[in-house]
């Protein structure tokens, strides 16, 4: 019984503090993302609203990917440069008529925004996210951060990227509704009691 109160009481954690997470992000947020074109939001960040949609990007040809397979993705990061910046226009220089990249060009020096996301399933659709006119989505550097093995192999493709100035834009998050924070923290903050009430319980019966 022990260890199902105590399974009890970090499952509440987790849950409350994701909801906690969730509160922070969405608190001022509006619900109509923020217009804002890739060197803007890689120079000046949000503002006070994360939720945007970017546009006037191009993505780089490196990404990172979690998945079960090499051809499934579950989870991609990617970097997006400003359309018409100097890798835009390294990458044009270097391309054939039919739009085919001819030779090796050089990442990007100054990355400022990688591009999450959990909603592209394969190389083929995330290619066609970076065609689209603008990606939606929320700016989590407030609550979430990347990972060190995740920076490690970004670094792979951008050696000089600086981490401390990028924006994280997770593609397709939109603000959590005030309902669903509550019923996180509500829930999670149930949990913790229940499973601690448990816990003392087997405790004293011991």
């Amino acid at each position: 019984m022990i260890r199902v109160a105590l399974a009890m009481v970090i499952g509440g954690g987790v849950l409350a503090f994701l909801g906690w997470q969730e509160w922070s992000l969405a608190s001022g947020t509006e619900a109509e993302p923020r217009q804002i074109s890739c060197e803007e939001l890689g120079g000046q960040g949000p503002g006070d609203n994360p939720h945007v949609e970017m546009g006037d990007f191009v993505f780089c040809d490196y990404y990172v990917s979690e998945g079960t397979n090499d051809s499934d993705i579950d989870r991609v990061w990617v970097a997006a440069v400003p359309f018409g910046g100097d890798y835009h226009v390294r990458l044009m220089e270097a391309s054939d008529e039919e739009g085919n990249i001819v030779g090796n060009v050089p990442p990007p020096t100054d990355v400022r925004v990688i591009v999450k996301s959990s909603k592209v399933s394969s190389e083929y659709e995330l290619v066609a996210l970076g065609d689209q006119e603008t990606i939606k989505g929320m700016v989590v550097n407030e609550i979430s951060s990347l990972k060190k093995d995740e920076k490690d192999l970004l670094r792979q493709g951008y050696p000089s990227i600086d981490f401390d100035k990028v924006q994280i834009l997770e593609h397709a998050r939109k603000p959590a509704g005030f309902g669903k924070v509550f019923a996180m923290l509500g829930g999670g903050l149930a949990l913790v009691l229940v499973g601690g009430v448990v816990g003392f319980g087997s405790l004293g019966q011991e």
